[in-house]
């Protein structure tokens, strides 16, 4: 049996335009986590899940039901997704959100008017050009040297020599004594020409032996420098940001997605959180945490605790489950192009073919398009899977499939778990059966299950 299939569909990548026809099934919390973001107040929420059980195509497609929305007050809803594969340290936390935002929101018409309705602004009050800023220094050191000198120099000198003084004026004197009698005598000059040709000759002989000079010196130096490093100062970066927040909320509502914080070490956790924690309760903007299933067991564990981090953090946790085994039925079927009506006999072996696939993904999307790709051939015609229906091979999946199914509904759903701890426990009956086959048990039976631990 050769059934064709749409390639276009078969992807990986969480839920996006082109796939989004695989996606059909809607979270009962997803209408009212629309609503509350679009109608309430800024606050955080969880969202756990298995590894692939499909978190981020349902952040993704809450995103798209809302993208080109605004909330009551017609502000601009902005999805501003960040990722946390390791703990860092505050400086990183504080990066990643500054560039996140800045890449959202840098393109949008209305943050272009914003810098130009700043423009005549004082720079402490340029929101769009103190955002473009700190998003500059969250990649390079940023430093800044200003030197101002001014120097002035006034020097006064005057320098006498005593000893050529009276070498050089008694000749003179003499010189003068002589020849001023000499021409009163003879001329009869007036007494004022004498005078005036005794000073004359006296200044010509102190030229000669006085020397002086006048300049005027006066310094003055004046220097600063600043300078301005990397990340700043954490301090400073956190109340930019903050103030940031602040000033662009009557035009936005900022939702920050911090995803794949199930990544993140477990020993890390509780020092992100803690460094997380200023930001998550801010009210500033809603922050939406996506973290595995570990994080939701602490979560619930937090309630019996005393002031425990965590049960103060969220205002609401939203679970996305694994898939039901028929929603991998209708996936297969929306993957297939349609074609020739399959008979009862094909259609049974297709049923069998899903289900092996659904055991051995343990009902996680990804891991389930993982392993059909696996399978996939190609002809000129394109892509295609090849399933013999007279093998009977998978039917044995279905069989455990059934009991896996039937102790979920009679032992499980019955007890009122929520939804991740039904997870869970349906995990550990996926696990227990893997383990069983690796007994080289070709067969067992419900109650073998239930009672495999012991």
């Amino acid at each position: 049996m050769k059934l064709q299939i749409n390639p276009d569909l078969l992807s990986d990548a969480p839920y996006n335009e082109k796939n989004k026809g695989l996606f059909t099934s809607v979270h009962k919390d997803y209408q009212d986590l629309v609503s509350d973001i679009q109608l309430g107040t800024s606050t955080c929420y969880l969202i756990s899940g298995y590894r692939g059980a499909g978190k981020t195509s349902f952040i993704k497609k809450m995103e798209a039901g809302i993208k080109g929305n605004r909330d009551k007050d017609d502000r601009e809803i902005l999805f501003v997704h960040t990722h946390f594969s390791k703990y860092h340290s505050q400086t990183y936390l504080l990066r990643k959100l500054i560039r996140g935002l800045y890449q959202q929101i840098k393109d949008l018409e209305t943050f272009k008017k914003l810098k130009t309705d700043e423009s005549r602004l004082t720079l402490d009050k340029k929101t769009a050009f103190l955002l473009e800023q700190l998003y500059d220094k969250t990649f390079y050191d940023s430093s800044s040297a200003h030197t101002t000198t001014g120097k002035k120099e006034r020097v006064t000198v005057l320098n006498l020599d005593l000893i050529s003084l009276f070498q050089i004026v008694i000749p003179i004197l003499i010189f003068v004594f002589f020849i001023y009698n000499i021409v009163f005598q003879k001329f009869s000059l007036p007494d004022i020409i004498n005078y005036g040709g005794v000073l004359i000759s006296l200044v010509a002989g102190v030229k000669g032996f006085l020397k002086f000079s006048f300049s005027k010196t006066r310094t003055k130096t004046e220097q600063e420098d600043f300078n301005r490093k990397s990340m700043y100062d954490d301090e400073i970066a956190d109340h930019h940001f903050y103030n940031l927040l602040e000033a662009f909320r009557p035009k936005y509502k900022v939702v920050f997605v911090l995803d794949e914080l199930d990544k993140v070490d477990e020993n890390d956790i509780d020092k992100l959180l803690n460094e997380m924690k200023p930001y998550l309760v801010s009210g500033a903007a809603t922050f939406i945490v996506v973290a595995g299933q570990t994080l939701y067991y602490r979560y619930e564990n937090s309630k019996s605790e005393d002031d425990a981090l965590l049960s103060s953090i969220f205002a609401k946790c939203i679970h996305i489950p694994l898939m039901a085994r028929e929603e991998f039925q209708l996936l297969t079927d929306n993957l297939i192009l349609p074609g020739d009506q399959l008979t009862a006999d094909e259609q049974r072996a297709k049923n069998h073919y899903v289900d092996w696939l659904v055991f051995q993904s343990k009902r996680v999307p990804r891991k389930f398009i993982s392993l059909l790709r696996a399978d996939l051939h190609w002809d000129n015609e394109g892509a295609f899977l090849e399933i013999n229906a007279a093998d009977s091979r998978f039917k044995f999946y279905s069989q455990i499939l059934d009991a896996i199914d039937e102790i979920d509904d009679k032992e499980i759903a019955t007890e009122g778990f929520d939804d991740a701890l039904r997870d869970f426990l349906v995990m550990q009956l996926f696990l227990m059966s893997q383990q069983m086959m690796s007994m080289k048990k070709n067969s067992f039976s419900l109650n073998d299950l239930i009672k495999h631990d012991e």
